[in-house]
């Protein structure tokens, strides 16, 4: 079967929400797998922009800014909030690479670690084209956060 969402061919008898689960209590994965998992199922756990927003933005921070832990509070308190948010539009593919290739890798003996950060490597590539409107709301929750309307020198990479 296929997943209609992510695309990816579904291990026999498996979801690609019972492959994530089955790899998020058996492996460490990085961070931001959690972000690309939902940036791939966005019918499931990007409803609302305010949802696509948190994951997209989430995404941007642990790959470019390695999960900075005071980034992502910045985006929890600003989404926490009232904003006024409009959903962009769905892009056409939302990466080559899936949580069940992650999940194929790993049975053949793979390091989780490794195959999930090329994972969510080709998922944050995908969204090349709101790679900007993710560092706009980064921006825009960094500010909240810390109450300036411009210069962000307390927030360094």
């Amino acid at each position: 079967m296929i997943c209609p969402a992510c695309q990816a061919t579904l291990p026999a008898g498996h979801t690609c929400q019972s492959v994530w689960d089955e790899l998020y209590y058996a492996q460490p994965l990085p961070a931001p797998s959690f972000d690309a998992f939902c940036m791939q199922h966005l019918d499931s756990y990007c409803f609302s922009a305010k949802s696509y927003a948190a994951h997209l933005t989430r995404l941007y921070i642990g790959v470019e800014y390695a999960n900075d832990p005071k980034q992502l509070a910045a985006v929890q308190r600003w989404l926490n909030g009232t904003v006024s948010l409009t959903k962009p539009a769905l892009l056409a593919t939302v990466g080559t690479r899936t949580v069940c290739d992650v999940y194929l890798a790993v049975a053949q003996g793979q390091p989780a670690m490794q195959v999930a950060h090329l994972w969510i490597a080709d998922v944050w590539q995908a969204y090349q084209p709101q790679h900007a409107l993710a560092k706009e709301w980064r921006t825009l929750a960094l500010n909240s956060f810390t109450g300036k309307s411009y210069g962000l020198s307390f927030w360094r990479n």
